[in-house]
């Protein structure tokens, strides 16, 4: 074979790579704009679907819900607070406490029966009680023995002057119409102003206040229920007040 034929054997085979990388290359790339191609193809589709709707629900008014109410139903009664305010407490089947197994449960009285009538609170069993009693709502029985003497005492104490916290206001007066002073004194509080070193870590170990509150009063989360007197108040709360105590800081 001479040089001739050679350089021709060559060139056909050069023609030969080359014609396959092209043809190689152009399907790579339709390859690859299928994807968008498609996706342009699903994107006018849905935007000729959403048209579509659109004119008909123009074009059609749709037809009243079936929940919706019309010109002549009858509108549904709201509810009274009673009935909304009974689902603040759990039925006794479902307190954790009574075994809703026994045959007894049926004869005590449900939570919400006795508790939705009176007087409305957020916290603890959500009723305000002092204002129950004021009312004269429940009258509770103050001792087994009919002929004694209660002595309600009013009588404000002023603490916790300079804390971050708006300052205490402890109110004897409600407090006196539940308990009698030997409950508080001497025995956890000193009848002495400023006697007893209160702290808020000794209440929340249960101490002093906390043997009550949080167990058979309101709970300690509620803060403004006893740092209820503003700084700047204090000497409004001090005149509309009218008989104090003021616990000076040592």
């Amino acid at each position: 074979m001479d040089s001739r034929q050679r350089e021709a054997g060559k060139m056909t085979r050069f023609r030969r790579r080359r014609t396959a990388a092209s043809f190689s290359s152009d399907t790579w790339t339709v390859a690859r704009s299928w994807p968008v191609v498609c996706a342009l193809s699903t994107l006018f589709a849905l935007l000729v679907a959403c048209n579509t709707e659109t004119l008909k629900s123009i074009s059609t008014p749709s037809p009243p819900s079936a929940s919706a109410p019309t010109e002549n139903a009858a509108v549904a009664a709201p509810s009274s607070p009673a009935a909304s305010r009974s689902e603040k407490w759990k039925s006794l089947t479902a307190d954790g406490l009574h075994d809703p197994r026994s045959p007894a449960i049926k004869l005590l009285q449900q939570p919400a029966e006795a508790l939705a009538p009176l007087p409305s609170d957020e916290a603890g069993n959500k009723v305000d009680w002092i204002a129950a009693l004021d009312q004269g709502l429940i009258n509770p029985r103050t001792n087994i023995r009919p002929d004694t003497h209660i002595n309600v005492l009013d009588l404000d104490i002023f603490l916790s002057l300079n804390g971050a916290l708006p300052i205490v206001k402890f109110p004897h007066r409600q407090h006196t119409m539940w308990l009698d002073c030997e409950n508080c004194h001497e025995q956890i509080f000193k009848k002495k102003a400023g006697a007893t070193p209160i702290t808020m870590t000794d209440i929340l170990e249960g101490k002093y206040c906390g043997q009550c509150h949080g167990a058979v009063a309101f709970p300690l989360t509620e803060c403004n229920r006893c740092h209820s007197v503003l700084h700047r108040d204090f000497k409004k709360a001090l005149a509309e007040s009218k008989n104090k105590v003021v616990v000076r800081p040592k």
